[in-house]
């Protein structure tokens, strides 16, 4: 847990994209692991190479914002803190409700056409309302 937190703060304190990436890969990897999830695991190796990609780095980037970010943070302790108490399916859920999250978001970047970005906040307040957040 504490490792997992770790991962958490890091991700929240990264000052580029690439280090985004690469601490919330990480604390994405440590949860799987920590469930055991073989599968997932597995696909985190295909992961790590699309997150890789620039195209990837620059869809990711554009679909992030302060708000964004706010609600990720909230979204990992949510997760890490039903893993803490041993609530299987609490943070089953949790993770459920994140994923889902930033998928929705980079999806709606990819069907704007980039043009989302300035609309993040409202969208992303929007998302978290419609999960319970």
């Amino acid at each position: 847990i504490y490792r997992m937190r770790q991962l958490a703060q890091r991700r929240l304190e990264a000052e580029d994209p690439d280090l985004t990436e690469l601490w919330d890969g990480a604390l994405h990897r440590l949860i799987a692991a920590s469930a055991g999830n073989r599968p997932l695991l597995t696909a985190f190796a295909l992961l790590d190479e699309i997150r890789s990609r620039p195209d990837w780095q620059d869809l990711r980037a554009r679909a992030r914002s302060a708000a964004s970010l706010r609600v990720t943070e909230s979204e990992h302790h949510r997760i890490i803190d039903a893993i803490e108490i041993g609530a299987a399916d609490a943070a089953r859920i949790a993770m459920r409700d994140h994923l889902q999250t930033r998928f929705d978001a980079m999806k709606r970047e990819l069907d704007a056409g980039g043009t989302w970005a300035s609309k993040t906040t409202q969208r992303t307040e929007e998302d978290a309302a419609a999960h319970g957040r």
